[in-house]
């Protein structure tokens, strides 16, 4: 996990938060193949470095319910523990909604994502902004897509892009309307079957990260490798 924040012109008390998460990229495999990216965050300085990890079990949804609920997956601590629903869950968007936040959901592979794959996802959207309806449609328009090769829409623009502009379209509108915002955002892609296929992403995200470097400087910006 790498975490970058910097206090310019933020409201201390409601700052904005960007979580990025990339599918099965560990941090040395980051260090290997991401180097444009990790130039790209050290450039904004006040950046550290959080070496420690507490693996709870296999697999994306054990390791991410507990940062995303305060809670344990598989515990009986939650209601329609693996299965959903998941609308009742005490999710940390919900609070920063209640404090003035819009709210951000964002994954790209729809039959992956964190509480879709064999799961009954949500009865109602459950951030502000939630674009699983496009990415279904997106998907389902690419004609022979599979996993494997389907990286571009119509083989010209690539799907990282895609969720980028999304991210940024949302991350900027919450700008325009001075709103601060928590967006999680989870690229499941391209590395979910192979962790080498990071140095294809590089560049990508390290394009993001300068193209919006002021509003992540006014943020609390958390990368996160897992």
């Amino acid at each position: 996990m790498i975490e970058s924040a910097q206090d310019h012109n933020v409201n201390s008390t409601h700052p904005s938060v960007f979580v990025l998460v990339i599918e099965s990229l560990s941090r040395i495999n980051y260090l290997r193949f991401m180097k444009k990216t990790k130039s790209s965050l050290e450039s904004m300085g006040d950046v550290v470095y959080l070496k420690g990890l507490t693996k709870l079990a296999s697999n994306s949804f054990p390791n991410m319910v507990p940062l995303l609920t305060g809670k344990r997956a598989y515990k009986k601590e939650l209601e329609n523990d693996s299965k959903g629903p998941f609308d009742d869950w005490p999710f940390i968007w919900k609070k920063c909604n209640k404090n003035g936040y819009k709210t951000l959901l964002l994954e790209e592979t729809v039959g992956l994502t964190l509480f879709n794959y064999l799961a009954d996802g949500f009865k109602e959207k459950p951030t502000d902004f939630y674009p699983r309806p496009y990415w279904i449609h997106l998907r389902d328009s690419v004609s022979n897509f599979n996993f494997e090769n389907g990286k571009c829409f119509r083989q010209k623009t690539p799907f990282i892009d895609i969720f980028y502009d999304q991210a940024e379209l949302f991350m900027n509108r919450c700008m325009k309307k001075s709103h601060p915002y928590f967006a999680f955002t989870f690229f499941i892609d391209i590395t979910h079957d192979d962790f080498n296929s990071a140095q294809i992403v590089d560049s990508h995200v390290s394009r993001f990260i300068q193209k919006m470097e002021p509003q992540l400087k006014d943020s609390i910006f958390i990368l996160m490798v897992k």
